[in-house]
């Protein structure tokens, strides 16, 4: 499996869209997620998690239900949506 992207809607700290496009070339296709502590790369690794398994875990490991993964501006405003979407090729599809 390749990813190609991953676009969150209203995840965890991520509002609005946000969209990441992951290298194809295949001699460097490596990506690092770099940041200080609490900007956001165990929720990036949470949605994938959630996109392939349908959960998602705090930093102790505790599941977090589906309704707290909603960002918590779009609560405010009463936007109750939110998405992951990712796109990958497998065997050549």
């Amino acid at each position: 499996m390749k990813i190609q992207t991953i676009e969150l809607y209203n995840w965890l700290p991520f509002k609005g869209s946000q969209k990441i496009e992951f290298p194809q070339d295949e001699s460097s296709n490596v990506i690092i997620f770099y940041g200080e502590n609490m900007h956001g790369k165990t929720s990036l690794i949470n949605a994938f998690r959630w996109c392939l398994y349908g959960k998602a875990f705090d930093g102790g490991n505790k599941l977090i239900e589906n309704e707290n993964l909603l960002n918590n501006l779009a609560k405010k405003e009463n936007n109750k949506i939110f998405k992951v979407e990712m796109n990958f090729t497998a065997d050549g599809n």
